[in-house]
């Protein structure tokens, strides 16, 4: 058979629970999503956000093919420790402003200074719609 988009459900049942998850077929990437996976850090100059990015298309699906390039722009009282994208095959440095995506995804590692404040992080990619997220520091 052919390959054609559409979608895939798969059902089952578990301790006589039905379980269900679905997958479908994405557009072209049409825009960036961020995902911290906290709002607030301590001001200490230590603890860190790992603020996961997606390439998504117009449905906010992420794109499992994207491969775009996404540039970080931290103001405030921050800075960007790292990327990352899990691939191993990768030659992209860790301590960087920009990293491709892989599978439609990539990191940032943000880490809070020694002083209070909103912590805002500016991600862009040529051609996709830019996204912007805010860490409070206390």
């Amino acid at each position: 058979m052919a390959y054609a988009p559409g979608k895939l459900v798969a059902k089952g049942t578990r301790k006589r629970q039905t379980l269900q998850t679905t997958v479908e077929t994405t557009g072209p990437p049409a825009a960036i999503a961020l995902e911290p996976d906290r709002d607030t850090l301590t001001a200490d100059g230590a603890d860190v956000s790992l603020l996961t990015v997606k390439i998504v298309d117009a449905q906010g699906r992420t794109v499992p093919v994207a491969t775009n390039a996404v540039t970080f722009n931290l103001t405030g009282p921050g800075r960007l420790l790292g990327v990352g994208n899990g691939n191993p095959t990768s030659h992209e440095p860790d301590k960087a402003k920009q990293r491709s995506a892989f599978n439609g995804l990539c990191l940032a590692i943000i880490q809070s200074a020694r002083e209070p404040g909103a912590i805002r992080i500016q991600a862009d990619s040529p051609g996709l719609k830019s996204a912007a997220a805010k860490i409070e520091a206390r």
